[in-house]
């Protein structure tokens, strides 16, 4: 994976790791790549280090551990060292699915529109 978009989804509570690489804005050169994920109620960003050319990211699995279940926007962008610049490079969306080691009760796996259409169904009978 190079860019966060590849993926449909994260699981909250894994460890993430992969490597960006941008040929017009190189880690080696100043540029830090960044993202932010945002939903209706969170948001969640994360930071690259330098490995060579590239951006490294790696999140713990504690830290990822705390983000909530839903679908969240993606932005991903480089700047560089003085913060005067600011240069989108990836963009999406994403779901984080729910931590399954920390559920103490049954996970209602339907989407969204089947849980409504079972509500209306439920009103008409």
């Amino acid at each position: 994976m190079n860019k966060l978009s590849e993926l449909d989804s994260l699981r909250a509570g894994d460890s993430i790791d992969f490597s960006m690489r941008l040929a017009d804005y190189k880690a080696s050169e100043g540029w830090t790549a960044h993202y932010i994920l945002v939903s209706s109620s969170a948001k969640v960003s994360f930071d690259s280090t330098a490995n060579g050319d590239a951006h490294l990211f790696s999140v713990s699995s504690t830290t990822s551990a705390d983000w909530m279940a839903g679908y969240y926007s993606i932005t991903g962008y480089v700047s560089n060292s003085d913060g005067s610049q600011r240069i989108q490079v990836d963009s999406g969306n994403i779901q984080i699915l729910p931590d399954l080691t920390t559920l103490t009760g049954g996970l209602d796996m339907r989407s969204h529109v089947k849980k409504v259409l079972d509500a209306i169904e439920a009103v008409l009978e």
